[in-house]
């Protein structure tokens, strides 16, 4: 009786100081000052569970071949609500619903209290053509669902942000800087076909073959005339391993660069990516990837 006493002695004073400092201090001072208490114990056990939740999602829908039956229904969804918007009498702008937890921006969007809210669960991989060197994603596809998709197919996308939680529609939409290639340009550059749905309803496909030169229109409107309901983007084949073959060194501010790729002016014969490691201020060997 006495070990129980004491051990609930030792359970419960901790818990009865800790809340009545919290009553004290106050809950917007904790979660402000001791924030890492809420991340520790809280967000990053949540953060796991949906990057597990949502992974093994993205691998049964993909297996089962399930997204592109149910992608016209999802589409039709946006043309309704945009549809609505415009029986309204467009009385406010439109933006995405999507909410401030997912974004990539500390800033909450307060913005999107007063515009017309439209939900687009456009989520999943639709499908990669091996034969064209292309895979067909809808807007919310992340970065991190491309790459676990690819990379065991042996594929990879030409321009590929290391933020796994930036979307192809951010990227498109929002002119993604956050990565480029002098190669390859921006991530909207590898990009062959975008669907949009305007402020209409009406679903439009802009390619080369279909409306001609709506790709760099649609580009610099940066999201301002419609939503994005999918892309077609171009693949490259690569390896899960790449050796790095450092060919030169800077000595005394003048280089010293073995083999021509480095200094052609033939785009077909640049490496696809170098790399500079400054040790120094004369010291700075240059590596070249071999894919």
């Amino acid at each position: 009786m006495e070990l129980d006493l004491n051990s609930a002695f030792y359970f419960l004073v901790p818990i009865f100081l800790t809340f009545s400092w919290l009553r004290f201090r106050g809950l917007e001072y904790i979660i402000i000052n001791y924030r890492w208490i809420f991340v520790c114990i809280f967000l990053l056990p949540l953060s796991v569970f949906y990057d597990a939740f949502m992974y093994i999602r993205a691998k049964i829908v993909f297996s089962l071949n399930s997204a592109p039956k149910q992608h016209d229904a999802r589409v039709a969804n946006v043309q309704k609500q945009v549809r609505a918007w415009d029986r309204d009498g467009r009385q406010t702008k439109m933006c995405t619903a999507r909410p401030g937890w997912a974004t990539m921006s500390f800033r909450r969007g307060l913005y999107k209290n007063s515009l017309r809210n439209i939900e687009i669960n456009l989520i999943d991989i639709l499908g990669v053509d091996i034969q064209r060197k292309t895979v067909r994603v809808e807007p919310m596809v992340t970065m991190g669902q491309i790459t676990a998709c690819l990379n065991p197919l042996g594929w990879t996308l030409p321009v590929l942000p290391e933020l796994d939680d930036l979307t192809v529609g951010g990227l498109i939409m929002g002119v993604g800087v956050e990565t480029s290639s002098h190669k390859y340009g921006l991530f909207q550059h590898n990009c062959v076909s975008f669907d949009i749905v305007t402020a209409d309803g009406s679903l439009l496909r802009c390619s080369k073959r279909e409306m001609v030169g709506g790709n760099s229109r649609l580009l610099k409107t940066r999201s301002g005339l419609q939503f994005n309901a999918g892309s077609s983007c171009r693949l490259f084949h690569v390896s899960s391993h790449n050796i790095l073959l450092t060919s030169g060194v800077f000595h005394n501010k003048v280089p010293v660069i073995s083999d021509g790729g480095a200094r052609t002016r033939d785009r077909r014969a640049v490496q696809i990516s170098s790399e500079f490691t400054s040790y120094s201020a004369i010291d700075a060997p240059f590596g070249k990837e071999k894919l």
